[in-house]
């Protein structure tokens, strides 16, 4: 089944500058913290290597009712690659994911995420995603790819905008993925079966604003982390914004 990835409108949550509320049960003094701006990741024989140290995948769920409490999650462990054309075109998107290395603010949630309700670890502890088509469109490219998830395969379309100069390359794209598609169909009378995913391809050079650590801040007034937006500029690339 095929089916069009929508950019996010979800209540705000991930429209950039993000704000995300951090309070956690695990211990740590943690940071609040400002991006100024995204270092882009370098090109080698045309081919640009992902790694945790140079993107980032992210993912917000909420529960259904009046209460939606956001969770913020995301992947630890993941690689990949992006080829360029010769005319630095993107020609392909390659993508593993660890499922196993899923974190969230909470680590409680975390557990719960690995067992039978969700992800399922024991039997589907990698997630891969490899691109099929990338065309240009009015808002940027338009990456269409086989995304393998819980043991299932399904065929879905990325919104995507990117940078690409002679630093190297910035990419990013948000959307939202119904989970039900992908066999996720547990606990849906309380959690949403749509997901807001962010990806990242650039990581942002922060000011730090106090000492991090493995939680987040102790300071109940100043709890939110920020994250400011990759600035896109018009490329030269054929399917490059």
């Amino acid at each position: 089944m095929k089916f069009q990835l929508t950019w996010l409108a979800m209540i705000g949550l991930l429209v950039v500058p993000v704000c995300v509320d951090a309070q956690s049960d695990d211990k740590g003094s943690g940071t609040k913290t400002s991006a100024t701006k995204f270092t882009p990741v370098p090109i080698e024989n045309g081919i640009v290597k992902l790694t945790p140290k140079n993107s980032k995948i992210e993912f917000i769920g909420i529960h259904v009712g009046d209460k939606p409490d956001p969770r913020l999650g995301g992947f630890e462990k993941f690689d990949g690659e992006i080829k360029l054309a010769a005319d630095k075109s993107v020609e392909s998107v390659k993508l593993n994911i660890d499922i196993s290395s899923v974190w969230t603010q909470f680590s409680k949630l975390t557990a719960h995420l690995k067992n039978a309700d969700f992800f399922e670890t024991d039997k589907f502890a990698t997630a891969k995603f490899e691109s099929t088509s990338i065309v240009k469109d009015s808002n940027g490219m338009k990456v269409t790819g086989n995304l393998t998830l819980h043991g299932v395969t399904q065929e879905i379309t990325l919104p995507v905008k990117g940078k690409l100069d002679e630093a190297g390359l910035l990419m990013m794209s948000e959307f939202q993925l119904d989970r039900t598609l992908f066999g996720m169909n547990k606990m849906t009378s309380g959690v949403d079966k749509s997901v807001s995913v962010k990806f990242v391809v650039g990581q942002p050079t922060m000011k730090t604003k106090a000492k991090p650590g493995p939680g987040t801040t102790s300071d109940a007034g100043s709890n939110k982390t920020e994250v400011q937006d990759i600035a896109l500029v018009k490329l030269s690339a054929p399917n490059m914004l």
